[in-house]
């Protein structure tokens, strides 16, 4: 699979019409083993035994649950339902790596059990602390956000898994280099979504500079989402992109960032530049610095 370097993905719609997600099981992406499904109170997931993680984990998020008052429970065990038996603390104990949450504490505040249940090990990927703590964490407060403004939002989140990944631990843990969020807002009449892909490692740009289609990320994971969308509403937000519906007009929406960067070849330009019209040019970056960090190099032509 080739390398993709910071993307954030996103994808939106407006439709006059009730798609077919009402609960989890209908919110579900396409599933690779029926036997590896997990549901627990307020989460699914289908775990990965060559990995020993989730491929995907598929929850509810209304604002009423981040009022709750229930107290985080770092609890962390392994989680009986896996059948082939999940990870363990012995598998991140020393090994440089937090572990991070697929679905966080702090959107399972609903009841002590959820809460509970979030430190299932089956729910935890090995994050780098810097990657973990610092721009996940933010995107995780931003999901909050969206979902303090949106009536509900369906969130489907994991890592970005494939063969030959470093792995730590006896269980052999798989340490994924990018993870991925989607949420859609299924509430008519507006019904539109976002996705997410982010490299596991440090980073200073803000959330809406990586954006692309739908399409990568399915490429990307080899995973449907959201299949029980009816096929008109699927196509069309797969198709397009819309994120000022979701970021609005704040400082560092993407019509402030004036770097462009192509995903292919790694080159960043101006956004005036003539090469960067190709269609691979779609991430975004407020400064060159920023861009540099993420591991573009500078167009020759324009000199960024």
């Amino acid at each position: 699979m080739k390398p993709f370097y910071f993307l954030l993905l996103s994808f939106f719609t407006t439709f006059n019409l009730n798609a077919q997600i009402t609960s989890l099981e209908s919110a579900m992406p396409s599933v690779n083993n029926p036997k590896a499904v997990v549901k627990h109170k307020s989460y699914i997931l289908e775990y990965s035994e060559r990995d020993e993680q989730a491929w995907w984990v598929v929850y509810r998020l209304c604002p009423i649950e981040l009022n709750k008052g229930f107290k985080r429970a770092d609890n962390f065990r392994p989680d009986s339902l896996v059948l082939s038996g999940s990870a363990n603390n012995k598998d991140y104990i020393h090994s440089g790596y937090d572990r991070g949450h697929l679905k966080p504490a702090n959107d399972s505040k609903t009841s002590a059990i959820d809460m509970s249940e979030s430190f299932y090990y089956s729910n935890m990927s090995p994050q780098n602390p810097s990657f973990n703590r610092g721009i996940w964490k933010s995107l995780e407060e931003q999901v909050q956000e969206f979902a303090e403004k949106n009536k509900e939002l369906w969130v489907v989140t994991g890592p970005v898994l494939r063969v030959g990944l470093k792995q730590i631990g006896e269980n052999q843990v798989s340490v994924p280099e990018y993870y991925y969020k989607i949420l859609l807002d299924n509430t008519p009449p507006e019904i539109k979504a976002i996705a997410f892909v982010l490299p596991n490692k440090d980073s200073q740009a803000p959330l809406e500079s990586f954006v692309c289609s739908v399409d990568a990320v399915e490429n990307l994971t080899n995973i449907d989402f959201f299949p029980k969308l009816d096929d008109k509403t699927e196509i069309a937000i797969e198709a397009t992109t819309n994120i000022s519906k979701w970021f609005g007009n704040a400082p560092t929406s993407a019509s402030n960032l004036t770097f462009i960067g192509n995903t292919n070849s790694l080159v960043f330009h101006k956004a005036t530049c003539k090469n960067a019209n190709c269609k691979n040019c779609t991430i975004r970056f407020k400064t060159a610095r920023g861009a540099i960090k993420a591991g573009y190099h500078a167009c020759s032509q324009c000199n960024p």
